[in-house]
């Protein structure tokens, strides 16, 4: 009787052991079976969220939104101008607009380039030169249209020569703040061609 009681207890002890099942120091075989899953998955999320950019999304996103308004800022600190336009003044209303501008236009062109494997610097400096300068020509044409003046025609090319001024420092403070955000999340330089097959903004981080 002892000889089968110790025979059914060896059974399940080696049965405990190499199937893991409530083993509380399992062996180097159990460990093997056990862990070898998680790491491959953990293993594939890694490379799947790293394959285009090396640190979280949105730690460039904030990036993005500092950047251009901390130096225009900055440079108003050191402008004769600052005793009539506040250097703070600048940085909140620069936030705000940053801010809109990144969520709303920045973040979904993330989204779609990484999706389809073409985040790259290249391409988000790219295109945010083209958006800065649109936004900021729009944004100066309607600041200096003054549609109650009654020669129409110079309302118009003054405005028009606004915009066009404009263009250049658009371009530019797209390019620093497309430049911020891919410093901070770490986005390759060149596509990868890596498509991550994740949609909406759940990978952020």
């Amino acid at each position: 009787m002892q000889s089968i009681a110790e025979s059914d207890l060896g059974d399940c002890i080696t049965k405990v052991i190499h199937t893991g099942e409530g083993c509380l120091k399992p062996c180097v075989r159990c460990q093997g079976h056990i862990a070898r899953p998680r790491v491959r998955q953990l293993g594939s999320y890694a490379q799947m969220k790293r394959s285009q950019h090396s640190r979280p999304l949105w730690i460039g996103l904030v990036a993005c939104i500092l950047f251009a308004p901390m130096l225009l800022a900055g440079l108003m600190v050191m402008s004769p101008y600052s005793i009539m336009i506040p250097p703070i003044g600048i940085l909140l209303v620069g936030v705000l607009i940053s801010g809109a501008t990144t969520v709303l236009i920045a973040l979904p062109l993330v989204l779609w380039l990484r999706k389809r494997g073409k985040l790259s610097a290249v391409n988000v400096c790219a295109m945010s030169i083209l958006i800065g300068a649109l936004l900021f020509a729009a944004f100066n044409f309607n600041q200096n249209y003054f549609p109650h003046m009654k020669d129409k025609s110079l309302a118009l090319w003054i405005a028009e020569r606004a915009a066009l001024k404009s263009i250049v420092p658009g371009g530019i403070l797209g390019l620093l703040s497309a430049a911020a955000l891919c410093v901070g999340a770490g986005i390759t330089v060149l596509p990868n061609g890596n498509h991550t097959g994740i949609k909406g903004v759940r990978n952020l981080f």
